[in-house]
């Protein structure tokens, strides 16, 4: 038990450290999701870009100072140096996404439209490449095998996709006509 000790307090303050920054930057936000659609001015793009790279960057500033007072108030070490590294590259993986997505998001923003992407599918690639950073960290910095995560990922995504054609050939006639085509009402 001894040994795992500093792999659980690490665990805990990691998670500690992603739940601190989710509550500081949740108004900032909640406040970019309410306005995404509204035509605004070149600040309004750049604050709402900040509340983007919020989380990201609230976490790896947290991290750094965890580390700091960890190191130089409480001289304590992990035992486990090379979990912070990861820890700050998948972050530094996750800013660079949400970098690139709030980019997009601003640049029809300005222009008065709303994103021709839906927000649902691009919740879904924005997921599938925060898991696709979290497999190249462990893979490249931590040194594990990510074929079984690849495998097990696998056989997920076939479960849902045989799930949702299931749920949609059990939908009645009157939502797949909604969800085919809006403007005509359902036949037979």
């Amino acid at each position: 038990m001894n040994n795992l000790m500093p792999l659980f307090i690490e665990v805990a303050v990691l998670l500690g450290i992603y739940g601190l920054a989710s509550t500081l930057t949740w108004s900032l936000r909640r406040h970019c999701e309410e306005e995404k659609a509204k035509a605004a001015g070149f600040l309004s793009c750049l604050r709402n870009l900040f509340a983007f790279i919020s989380r990201p960057l609230a976490v790896l500033a947290i991290t750094e100072a965890a580390v700091w007072i960890s190191k130089n108030v409480f001289h304590w070490t992990t035992p486990y140096p090379d979990h912070f590294v990861a820890w700050s590259y998948f972050w530094a993986s996750a800013l660079v996404i949400a970098l690139i997505e709030g980019f997009a998001l601003q640049y029809y923003r300005l222009r008065g439209k709303l994103m021709p992407v839906p927000d649902l599918l691009r919740h879904i690639i924005h997921g599938a490449l925060l898991i696709a950073a979290a497999f190249a960290v462990l893979h490249l910095k931590l040194g594990i095998d990510i074929a079984p995560l690849l495998g097990a990922s696998a056989l997920v995504t076939a479960v849902l996709a045989s799930r949702s054609r299931e749920f949609s050939a059990t939908c009645s006639p009157a939502c797949r006509c909604t969800l085919s085509d809006p403007w005509y009402p359902p036949t037979g």
